[in-house]
């Protein structure tokens, strides 16, 4: 359901936002239409960036993208691609080696379109990855590579010799993250 800013104010604060004289605020708001919906947060600058995670229908973040995919079905599945090395090796090693990951740049990751089956165990790893990173185990993430990883190069048909170049740059550009994997 897509609500106005105003209508959400209206709901959430009981109220409109007024200025400091008392009368309603006639601010011209972007992209009201989008707020409060469910996507994919991409943090754009940073060494590790790009980086993903659901968003829980706010408004927009500074120094961070909402993603809002064309179908909800498919968010878990992007959420899935989008966090594997091979994305990261495709955005950092072929369109962008800086520590800023433009929201332009998004358009140049190659995405495979799934099939059922694909989207559905797509879905059932990144529940499974959501659950371990919100259980604050250590080790979290590398547990999460071992569930994400093995799905990505079996979608994308990557051979051993091309896993093993993935990781071998991995290791080498994130050394502290490497070493977990």
């Amino acid at each position: 359901m897509s609500r106005t800013l105003a209508q959400a104010n209206l709901e959430i604060f009981g109220r409109t936002l007024i200025n400091r004289s008392g009368t309603p605020k006639k601010a011209f708001i972007r992209n009201e239409d989008f707020y409060f919906n469910r996507g994919i947060i991409c943090t754009v600058t940073g060494l590790y960036a790009p980086t993903y995670q659901l968003s829980f229908g706010g408004v927009f973040g500074h120094k961070a993208n909402l993603m809002l995919p064309f179908r909800q079905d498919i968010t878990n599945y992007l959420l899935v691609i989008l966090s594997s090395k091979l994305m990261r090796y495709f955005a950092k090693a072929f369109i962008c080696n800086t520590v800023d990951f433009s929201t332009d740049y998004f358009k140049h990751l190659p995405v495979v379109v799934p099939n059922a089956d694909e989207l559905a165990r797509a879905n059932v790893i990144a529940n499974r990855a959501i659950e371990i990173k919100r259980s604050g185990v250590k080790g979290a993430t590398a547990a999460i590579d071992l569930i994400v990883e093995p799905y990505v190069n079996s979608l994308y048909r990557l051979s051993e010799a091309e896993v093993n170049e993935i990781q071998v740059w991995f290791r080498r550009r994130y050394p502290h993250l490497g070493r977990s994997s």
